[in-house]
């Protein structure tokens, strides 16, 4: 097929249909171009986004040896998790101990939040008349405890008549390692499955 037919009607145009071809095609060119710059920035922004990400993804690849130190650390240090009722029979155990009056004990739990390892449970100990150094000796077998219990805040006031009885609450958590918080095993397979 020759061009001839198409010289020949675009030589018979009017200068004035010529150039109103010649905007339609310039218009089309540009339309065409704009729609293949636009294709070209999503490519480019598509390609800096999962760079960025795999970036990110061999920052947390190699970290792995430190998470790894982290946990086996944590292994060692939490190898035992104190449950809500563990906490409430060892606080028991302690005021038989130290031979304190029984105090008022009320236990609550907090579940923590969703990328927590631990739960923390607490326990009140409501104290009437008792002596300074039993509470002394209560204090001491709670710290004794640490890092497993901790005491969070204490209330005391001296009775006016004895100030050595004392009246007041002392709040004690202990964490409690959520099940399989420190498998690694498990996370990998959860990964894995996203």
């Amino acid at each position: 097929m020759t061009l001839r037919p198409l010289q020949h009607w675009f030589e018979n145009m009017s200068s004035r249909e010529r150039f109103m071809l010649l905007a339609f095609v310039w218009a089309a060119v540009l339309m065409w171009g704009s729609l293949q710059l636009k294709q070209v920035n999503t490519l480019k922004s598509d390609y800096l986004s999962r760079n960025s990400m795999l970036k990110q993804q061999q920052l947390s690849l190699d970290q792995k040896d430190q998470v790894d130190q982290k946990i086996n650390y944590y292994k060692q240090v939490f190898q035992k998790s104190i449950s809500a009722a563990a906490l409430v029979n060892m606080v028991h155990t302690f005021v038989q101990e130290t031979g304190m009056t029984p105090p008022t004990i009320s236990s609550s739990r907090q579940t923590a939040q969703k990328d927590s390892i631990f739960n923390i449970n607490s326990v009140t100990v409501n104290f009437n008349r008792v002596q300074y150094r039993d509470l002394v000796n209560f204090t001491s077998k709670v710290l004794a405890e640490k890092p497993y219990l901790v005491i969070d805040e204490v209330t005391m006031t001296p009775e006016s008549i004895n100030p050595t009885l004392m009246d007041g609450s002392m709040r004690i958590n202990s964490l409690e390692l959520k099940k399989g918080a420190l498998d690694t095993s498990s996370a990998v397979a959860t990964t894995a499955k996203k």
